[in-house]
C-alpha cells in the first residue's frame, strides 16, 4: 500500500461510500477493511505455505546427508564387523548393536540440538529481540515430540542396507 486509504464501511451507505471515493484523487486506491484483511491473510498464508516447502527441503537434506553418514561409517567398520563375526558372534546380535550404537548417535544429536537451539534462542531474545520489542518462541514440547519421530525413523531406515551387508559378511 503505496498510496491508499482503508475504509471502515460497516455504518456506511453506498451513498456514503460513493461520496467519499468520489472526493479521493485520482492516484488513491481505497480499501474496505474486509477485502484488505482477506488480501493481507492471504499473502500471509503465502508466506507460511513456503516456511513449510522451504523447512521440508532443510528435513529431507538433512535426512540423506544423516542416512549418507550412517551407510559410510558402516563401510569404515567393515572390518571390524568381520573379524566379529569370524569369532562367533552372530549377524543378529551385530545388526542389533549396529542399530542400537546409530539410534544412540541420533538421539544424542537430535537432543544436542535441540539443547543448542534453545540456547541460541534465548540469547537472540535477550540481546537482540527483546529490546527491540519482539519475542522468539519456536520451541514447544509438541514441536519436539513431532521432530523426534524423524531421527528415529531416519536411523532406522538407513540401516537397512547396512543390516543387510552383515547378512552377507560371511
Amino acid at each position: 500500500l503505496d498510496k491508499g486509504m482503508i475504509i471502515d464501511r460497516e455504518n456506511m451507505s453506498d451513498k456514503e461510500m460513493d461520496a467519499i471515493t468520489s472526493s479521493l484523487s485520482n492516484g488513491i486506491d481505497y480499501y474496505t477493511y474486509s477485502s484488505f484483511r482477506d488480501s493481507y491473510a492471504l499473502s500471509i498464508n503465502s508466506m507460511q505455505s513456503m516456511t513449510y516447502i522451504i523447512t521440508a527441503a532443510m528435513i529431507i537434506i538433512l535426512c540423506i546427508a544423516l542416512s549418507n553418514l550412517n551407510v559410510i561409517a558402516f563401510y569404515n567398520r567393515i572390518n571390524e564387523i568381520k573379524i566379529l563375526k569370524c569369532i562367533g558372534y552372530s549377524s543378529n546380535y551385530l545388526s542389533l548393536r549396529l542399530l542400537v550404537e546409530n539410534l544412540t548417535v541420533c538421539i544424542a544429536a537430535f537432543v544436542t540440538g535441540i539443547f543448542s537451539t534453545e540456547i541460541i534462542v534465548m540469547l537472540l531474545n535477550k540481546f537482540l529481540m527483546i529490546p527491540s520489542g519482539k519475542y522468539l518462541d519456536i520451541i514447544s514440547i509438541s514441536g519436539i515430540v513431532s521432530a523426534a519421530l524423524l531421527p528415529l525413523l531416519v536411523s532406522c531406515i538407513s540401516m537397512i542396507p547396512c543390516i543387510r551387508r552383515t547378512y552377507k559378511i560371511q
